[in-house]
């Protein structure tokens, strides 16, 4: 909390290690998610099972929410069944399934979710109630956890594909952006956030420090998720050999997007995933790379891989290697 008195009482008690920063402070708002585990401790709090057995619940609602997705983007249906396959299957998911503390990012993604399959009612089929209940879920996804700014980054890659003109644009995308700056000014002023821990940058304090961790986190982040190297060892691994691993995801992105490019060049859905996949790892950039900061990245890959899969056997224009490398 940044609290001398406490920072003292955790050296003491072996929690902290000596060597951290006096102004150490690492704190998340997300309320949503403390209340869940609270229900956790108060229902069953002997019995690790039933919690485990509350997170695959948010498993099996995130697989819905992603499956409903897929439904209203693919009009082949063994494409749209591809898709909830890819996703669900996804390795990087095992962490925030597998540990309990990382279940705000399995509520985070079915709010956020929600929030990307209301605001599309909302724009494409014109149903109004849908653009309330957009920002509504994602007003929970944020207090579930801060990977639900990969949400966001969903409805502002469906403004720059679908919408048409940058006045439809900005009437799409306003009242979604006047909910995440609500909510992040809220965080601030809550006294929320990381500061001396070395693990995390805040991209609002010091944007500086994570433009520069960028331009590493991000190809490895979007080649682990497009099915390459994991991201994992790069916080494991000596100085070398973790440029080396960046040096390779680079190259495998560049690959990939080469392959991708004519592609992205007529296709609309497929500019929209890969609008949403890279906009969505970007949040995960301010901490050391790890698959599980993927799971919202991890919807429009799957719609990607499902998309260009379907096109290669209908015989459209994506190259052999590509889909078969996905296959």
């Amino acid at each position: 909390s940044g609290d001398p008195a406490l920072y003292t009482r955790w050296l003491d008690l072996g929690l902290g290690p000596w060597w951290a920063s006096p102004d150490l402070r690492v704190g998340f708002w997300r309320p949503i998610s403390s209340a869940l585990h609270q229900v956790d401790f108060a229902l069953w709090p002997n019995h690790p099972v039933l919690m485990h057995s509350h997170s695959l619940a948010w498993l099996a609602a995130l697989v819905l929410v992603a499956g409903a997705l897929f439904r209203r983007w693919h009009t082949a249906p063994w494409a749209a069944g591809l898709a909830p396959l890819v996703f669900a299957i996804d390795d990087g998911h095992g962490i925030p399934i597998g540990w309990l503390a990382n279940r705000n990012a399995l509520v985070a993604a079915v709010f956020g979710g929600l929030a990307v399959l209301a605001h599309d009612r909302w724009r494409r089929d014109g149903w109004r109630p849908g653009g309330v209940l957009s920002w509504v879920a994602l007003t929970a996804g944020l207090l579930s956890g801060e990977i639900a700014l990969g949400a966001w980054a969903g409805v502002l890659a469906h403004a720059l594909a679908f919408e048409k003109g940058l006045r439809a644009r900005l009437l799409a995308l306003a009242p979604s952006l006047a909910v995440v700056i609500a909510w992040r000014v809220a965080y601030s002023l809550l006294g929320y956030g990381a500061h001396g821990s070395g693990l995390y940058l805040d991209p609002v304090h010091s944007p500086l420090a994570f433009a520069s961790q960028v331009s590493q986190r991000l190809p490895l982040l979007l080649f682990a998720q497009l099915g390459g190297l994991p991201s994992d060892p790069w916080a494991l691994v000596p100085r070398q050999a973790a440029l080396g691993l960046v040096a390779v995801a680079a190259a495998g992105c560049a690959a990939l997007g080469f392959g991708l490019g004519r592609l992205f060049q007529r296709d609309r859905l497929a500019r929209f995933y890969g609008l949403w996949l890279v906009l969505a790892v970007l949040p995960g950039c301010a901490t050391f790379p790890n698959d599980r900061l993927l799971l919202i990245a991890s919807i429009p890959s799957a719609g990607l891989v499902a998309h260009a899969i379907g096109l290669w056997r209908e015989g459209k224009g994506v190259s052999r290697a590509l889909a078969l490398y996905w296959v």
